[in-house]
């Protein structure tokens, strides 16, 4: 990837937690991608530590006010792009942005070559799933609340979209935030799903409109399927680590206490 480029991409490592896996997962986006890492971190419940060789974002609710978000009580999981809008404004040097999730293996045996399947391309969003969605998927009656258009969907924990496209998304939250009469409300606010999109909807739908270009990860060849890329029961990170790398993505990808926790809870769910 030439220098030029590099310069102009990073990756957001989006998290609420910061543990020894979180440290070990930025680490090798370091040491392997070749690319600037910034630490984006959901502070709401209080300060997350990182360590100080990783650059750290923290995201507080008062900064959602000041940005003209909806302060939802739960925006750290339903609005992904609120990292990117928030990180963008900060981060204006790039023109693209990689945002990942702690729980995500891109199982390659060496991450250059999946971050160099993006060289020099200029798409505005690379992301899974990408497609217009009916209204059998759960978050199409939030988006129809505020665009009568056809309604975009994808899957978000992993995606590079472009600085233009994360600021247009900004304006139409904002413009949300507005028609919901919530504009400088810093009261959390507790939304019905049904009634607030969620940020696969947002990105989606606006991404696939001219002139942006989005692409689903597939047409570079990236594999992925409900197999391994999906809602649901995790996946262990250890037993992951001991097959060889396969170039597909995984998600949910935990370990120790949290692989417990989710497998905890999806007993109890059934």
């Amino acid at each position: 990837m030439s220098s030029d480029k590099l310069s102009k991409t990073v990756i957001l490592l989006r998290t609420h937690y910061f543990d020894d896996a979180v440290e070990a997962l930025a680490d090798r986006y370091q040491r392997e991608s070749g690319l600037a890492l910034v630490v984006v971190v959901d502070d709401s419940a209080g300060v997350v530590a990182v360590p100080e060789r990783f650059r750290k974002i923290g995201i507080n609710r008062a900064m959602l006010v000041a940005a003209g978000l909806v302060n939802l009580d739960r925006w750290g999981w339903q609005c992904g792009d609120y990292f990117l809008i928030l990180a963008q404004q900060i981060l204006t040097e790039h023109e693209y942005f990689w945002m990942v999730e702690p729980d995500v293996l891109i199982n390659y045996s060496d991450l250059s070559a999946f971050f160099g399947l993006f060289e020099g391309d200029d798409s505005d969003l690379w992301v899974a799933t990408l497609g217009h969605y009916g209204d059998d998927w759960f978050w199409y009656g939030a988006m129809r609340r505020f665009y009568q258009g056809a309604i975009g969907g994808c899957f978000y924990p992993v995606l590079r979209i472009s600085a233009r496209l994360i600021r247009v998304i900004g304006s139409v939250r904002q413009a949300m935030t507005e028609l919901m009469g919530l504009v400088g409300d810093d009261r959390v606010v507790r939304i019905d799903p049904t009634q607030y999109p969620n940020d696969e909807g947002v990105t989606a739908t606006i991404g696939l409109m001219a002139p942006f270009v989005a692409r689903d990860f597939s047409a570079r060849g990236v594999a992925y399927g409900p197999e391994s890329y999906h809602l649901g029961e995790p996946f262990s990170a250890t037993a992951l680590a001991q097959l060889p790398a396969d170039g597909r993505l995984y998600h949910p990808v935990l370990s120790g206490e949290r692989l417990a926790a989710r497998f905890l809870n999806l007993t109890r769910d059934t």
